[in-house]
This record gives structure tokens, C-alpha cells and sequence, in this order.
């Protein structure tokens, strides 16, 4: 589980705090991007994905848009 690993997230959301945790227990590295501290990043993310919500997570190339532990999971063994 080598690939770089980066979330956007926001300080209010449930979800990005459950991914975090989640990466956290594989004893995977990751950088965090605060989408109200990082808005530059956070338009780059959204058109790339088409989507405004939180978390979205870029694995390697691959991103995962929500908190789908089997997708982290695969994304991150693929």
C-alpha cells in the first residue's frame, strides 16, 4: 500500500473524519487538504470529479468521492 493518498475534507464533516480514522487504522500516510483553507485545490478536485461533496480521496491516480471503505480499500491494494 505504497500510493500517495490525498483527502479533501472539511472540519464539519462526518464522513471526512470516518475516512480519516479509516486510513489512520490501515497505518496509511495521507496529506489532507482542508477545502476552506485550500479552495484553489478543492475548484481542481471538483472538476475533476464533478462533484462538490466531501470527502474525496485521490489514491495513487484513482479518486473515491464519499466514504466507501471497500473502494478506499481496493483503491489502495489495486
Amino acid at each position: 500500500m505504497g500510493k500517495r493518498v490525498i483527502i479533501y475534507s472539511k472540519d464539519t464533516c462526518y464522513y471526512c473524519t470516518k475516512a480519516k480514522k479509516f486510513l489512520e487504522e490501515l497505518g496509511v500516510e495521507y496529506t489532507e487538504l482542508n477545502v476552506n483553507q485550500h479552495p484553489k485545490a478543492y475548484k481542481e478536485i471538483r472538476s475533476k470529479t464533478g462533484t462538490k461533496g466531501v470527502p474525496q480521496l485521490v489514491i495513487g491516480e484513482e479518486t473515491v468521492v464519499g466514504f466507501n471503505p471497500d473502494l478506499i480499500r481496493e483503491k489502495l491494494e489495486g
